[in-house]
């Protein structure tokens, strides 16, 4: 997929949740340290360099997780690129990669709705969704229509937070 420019490397069952299906939405209940966001950040990776120009939107419980998951997950990898295919612009967590055409992945954080609104993705991103469906408006209002402009998949994944939450169905297990 990204033509080999860095090596990415998955565990079987990552391999199976990013690969072995072709679907659009992909909803993962996991438990702790399975290690879905280093395998989320390898695959927004591999497909920001697939050299299709591809929107990525990654949304997390919070910035400071943000800073860390790009710091420690993906810098690693994209350190390995050949000079001039990376951009980090740390003030606003984008990073953008340059091959056929230009992929941009913003990072955006649940705890500041207001600033994931406006743009067009091909590919959505929510960590953490224990965490941050509990405001289902987030989904309903934010980020489902970010996804009718270039119908966009999304891979949802999280530690479950219960079924419930404030008396209603908790929207993560509804959408698991």
């Amino acid at each position: 997929m990204n033509k080999k420019l860095v090596e990415i490397e998955y565990h079987e069952k990552q391999d199976e949740i990013f690969f072995a299906d072709d679907v659009r939405f992909k909803v993962i209940a996991k438990g702790r340290r399975f290690g879905l966001t280093r395998g989320m950040i390898n695959y927004v990776i591999e497909r920001a360099l697939n050299g299709k120009g591809e929107k990525i939107l990654w949304v997390d419980t919070t910035y400071p997780n943000i800073q860390r998951y790009i710091e420690r997950y993906a810098m690693p990898i994209l350190k390995n690129l050949p000079k001039g295919y990376m951009d980090w612009n740390k003030s606003r967590n984008e990073i953008k990669l340059f091959t056929e055409k230009e992929a941009i992945i913003d990072f955006r954080s649940a705890d500041r709705p207001e600033n994931i609104e406006g743009f067009g993705y091909n590919l959505i991103i929510i960590n953490e969704a224990g965490i941050i469906l509990k405001n289902e408006n987030l989904w309903l209002e934010t980020i489902r229509p970010m996804m009718l402009d270039y119908k966009a998949d999304a891979i949802i994944g999280g530690t479950p937070k219960g079924k419930k939450y404030k008396g209603k169905e908790h929207l993560f297990y509804k959408l698991f």
